[in-house]
């Protein structure tokens, strides 16, 4: 049957693919699972697991040897900042930047040196201070172990089994235990069963053993989650009674593929593995429920959610969506396409020149279209029912988004939009700036406010990526590699023509190119595209729309008149100085003490 189940987790994770490949991660580097496929990365050779250092800066505290922790982080930090891992050309930074700091403060345990010193400061003794801290602590693991990674690890088996079945997993299931109200009766089950398990670790036949006891529980309240801590504890015993060595089988298939995993760095574990495991488990709990109800094993009418493994058929549908027929016959309306120069523009490009009636009347068929995308695919058989579901209220009303972002932008919106963004983008530097340094600069080329190459990025995600709008994942890896070509090549194109002046530099930074593109900007600028494209582009042509041609056109005439004036200046006279152009320091202090180090 190992076989068989591998075969079958194989064709079908093929369907949700790329949404298994994120689930899968955020497990391993929650360390709720798949935990071993980030040690290759996470390792650290002259240290040991970078936990250590965190822990026994963790162990110093609560033993009242704060000053002993505080050396013991501070000594890691320092060594830690001075190290840049070289892989071809992209450097491993750990000296600037968002995420070096990030990673350097938790791996060290700077960060609960700091939580130590903010309590001891609140405190008139430094035992009471010791007490908080251990208390903060128990109470921090106890939410995010119950109320966090718990309720994660459930709603993956969750969306994992509506992938076996359907085509689509909407987004709103991450919230699906919010939406019954179980959010509580399943985070305490979670928890009964770790305890149970901690309880049974300290026999050796129980430890071995009881992890496979157990392993049903996250699959039957994925299921069922009104289902009793005890009972569902006590149905996953008796579905597993008599299979437990099976399942340890199937476990144990996977182990050519965790050895792979180590010599790929993890790679193989991410993109491939890992959702085939969680696939493979999912149609194992499928076979083991099959089994259950054939047998009719006390409290296997419990696993009632019949249409996570069935299809529901087309007039229960109709009957259950009966108030969305006339809407989605509207939705089918046919939408009038232009032919030519217009037509490439819109259909290419998602551009038009001026707002007309045909345009209005493609805006509210595609906003009808997209809004009832969903249950659509519902009556096709391609998504779960979610209206079926006994634990869904039937008077449930659908909620429909008021932003519609499958639309097409005139040339004279594109223009505001660009300004709008590129200000926005020179306010968020000149804030950080300003944080960082305590002092206003006006950041970038140009002396105006505003820095283009923000605006020249949203402006190719609207353009480059229109075909690409109805799937969010892909519009996010194809905005980052958008961004990331676009600001490296401005840098190189800014150097080039300024004499090697640079207006930004990553070195030190972590993941970065050159010092000209790094982990931490791309990833802004890919959760930036996805909240300009969904979000604030939608919005801002809303409000554009009612504003008279006469007066819109006008405006983007003029800003863009401003504006290539300031270009052609700038091009000249570019704006350079403390805070814009003093790179260079930077990059000589970083390989000094690189070369200290060496030597």
């Amino acid at each position: 049957m190992r076989k068989e189940w591998k075969r079958q987790a194989r064709a079908r994770m093929k369907k949700g693919y790329w949404m298994l490949v994120v689930l899968c991660l955020i497990l391993a580097v929650a360390k709720i699972d798949y935990s071993s496929t980030l040690t290759p990365i996470t390792t650290d050779t002259s240290e040991g697991v970078e936990e250590s250092i965190s822990s026994k800066v963790f162990d110093a505290l609560i033993e009242g040897r704060a000053d002993d922790g505080n050396k013991m982080a501070q000594r890691y930090m320092e060594r830690k900042q001075k190290e840049t891992t070289k892989v071809g050309i992209i450097a491993i930074g750990h000296s600037r930047g968002v995420f070096s700091e990030l990673v350097n403060g938790i791996s060290s345990g700077n960060s609960l040196n700091m939580i130590f010193q903010a309590i001891r400061n609140m405190t008139s003794s430094k035992n009471m201070a010791i007490v908080f801290f251990i208390l903060l602590s128990l109470v921090y693991a106890i939410i995010l172990k119950v109320f966090v990674f718990n309720i994660f690890a459930v709603t993956v088996k969750r969306i994992v089994l509506e992938l076996r079945q359907y085509k689509k997993v909407p987004m709103g299931r991450f919230l699906f235990f919010v939406k019954v109200k179980r959010t509580f009766s399943v985070a305490g089950t979670m928890f009964l069963t770790s305890v149970f398990q901690i309880l049974w670790s300290f026999t050796v036949i129980g430890a071995v053993i009881k992890p496979f006891s157990y392993q049903m529980v996250p699959y039957i309240l994925a299921e069922n989650p009104e289902i009793t801590g005890k009972r569902a504890i006590t149905l996953s015993r008796r579905m597993m009674k008599g299979h437990k060595w099976e399942a340890f089988k199937l476990n144990f298939s996977f182990i050519g593929w965790s050895i792979l995993e180590f010599f790929t760095y993890g790679l193989s574990g991410i993109f491939y593995s890992n959702p085939y495991q969680e696939m493979t488990n999912a149609e194992y709990y499928s076979y083991i429920r099959k089994l259950a109800k054939e047998n009719q094993i006390p409290d296997a009418d419990l696993l009632n959610d019949v249409y996570l493994y069935e299809k529901a058929d087309k007039e229960m549908l109709v009957t259950a969506y009966s108030d969305l027929q006339d809407r989605l016959k509207e939705a089918e309306a046919p939408v009038k396409k232009h032919t030519g120069l217009r037509g490439i523009l819109e259909n290419v490009f998602g551009l038009t020149l001026f707002y007309d009636a045909d345009e209005a009347q493609y805006q509210q068929m595609k906003a009808a279209q997209n809004r009832l995308a969903n249950y659509r695919m519902i009556m096709e058989q391609e998504m779960y029912p979610f209206r079926l579901n006994r634990l869904k209220r039937t008077d449930d009303k659908v909620k429909l988004s008021s932003v519609q972002y499958d639309r097409h932008y005139s040339i004279f919106s594109i223009i505001l939009i660009f300004f709008n963004v590129s200000f926005i983008g020179w306010c968020w530097e000149v804030s950080l700036h300003l944080i960082s340094d305590g002092v206003f600069v006006n950041r970038g080329v140009c002396h105006g406010p505003w820095l283009p190459i923000y605006g020249y990025g949203a402006v190719l995600m609207l353009i480059i990526l229109n075909k690409f709008r109805k799937n969010p994942m892909l519009e996010f890896v194809l905005g980052v590699v958008v961004c990331g070509i676009v600001e490296y090549f401005t840098s190189v194109a800014l150097e080039v023509m300024n004499g090697g002046t640079k207006w930004w530099d990553y070195t030190g930074y972590f993941l970065n190119i050159n010092g000209r593109v790094c982990a931490e900007g791309l990833l802004v600028f890919g959760l930036g595209g996805l909240a300009i494209t969904y979000l604030l582009a939608p919005f801002l042509d809303n409000h554009i729309r009612k504003i008279p041609n006469k007066v819109v056109v006008p405006l983007a005439l003029a800003l863009l008149a401003i504006f290539i004036g300031d270009s052609i200046y700038s091009s000249k006279h570019p704006n350079v100085g403390k805070g814009i152009t003093d790179y260079q320091s930077s990059i000589e202090q970083v390989e000094d003490v690189q070369l200290t180090e060496s030597a």
